[in-house]
């Protein structure tokens, strides 16, 4: 009786710390798309004249603004790393002082993704 009611608590503390882990990782992430929303209206702002390129610049910011320690978990969608090596990789170089670093850091998670 007792072992049941040990295993029950364990498979139910472990529920509860992935269901944490994942509410933590989306509001992370929710905060990323927030404030690479924000980072880009104020670029834009300052230089009306990318505005093109708002796209790959949100881009920049969305990658750069991941924390470095989820750079080894984190998992993209196949289509959203296409996205991100088309903006970084084949885009206009010196649309954003940023760019260079962002493109680092997307090898980095590709290095993670295989």
């Amino acid at each position: 009786m007792r072992t049941s009611t040990t295993t029950t608590t364990k498979r139910t503390s472990t529920t509860r710390a992935q269901i944490k882990k994942f509410v933590n990782i989306d509001m992370i992430l929710k905060q990323i798309y927030q404030r690479a929303e924000y980072f880009t209206q104020r670029y834009i702002y300052c230089f009306p004249n990318q505005k093109i390129n708002a796209p790959l610049i949100k881009s920049i910011y969305r990658l750069l603004l991941i924390p470095d320690n989820f750079v080894q978990s984190i998992r993209l969608s196949n289509k959203a790393l296409l996205y991100l090596i088309v903006h970084l990789k084949f885009a206009e170089k010196g649309i954003h002082p940023l760019q260079e670093q962002a493109y680092e850091k997307l090898q980095a998670i590709l290095q993670y993704q295989q």
